[in-house]
């Protein structure tokens, strides 16, 4: 089974797997309250975690990712913690 097609996902932890993308099909899990994407090489995140309206806490500590698409993200999901630094 795919991790994206579990539709009641409220955690998912991909701490530090030397990841630099994820599908703009994260919007399928609408239920997700909680997102590490810590340790990784992210720089950036697709417009459709805009979809996300339940996450609360998303980590994006230790990636090489920029301050504006840190605003970018953060205007995105108003209603979330983003955690960069």
């Amino acid at each position: 089974m795919e991790i994206l097609q579990l539709k009641r996902l409220q955690a998912l932890d991909l701490f530090e797997n030397l990841m630099d993308s994820i599908p703009p099909e994260i919007s399928k899990l609408s239920q997700l309250r909680y997102l590490d994407l810590g340790n990784n090489e992210f720089t950036q995140l697709p417009s459709e975690i805009e979809a996300l309206t339940e996450l609360k806490i998303l980590n994006l500590f230790m990636n090489p990712i920029s301050k504006e698409e840190i605003a970018r993200i953060e205007a995105m999901l108003p209603h979330c913690i983003v955690i960069y630094e």
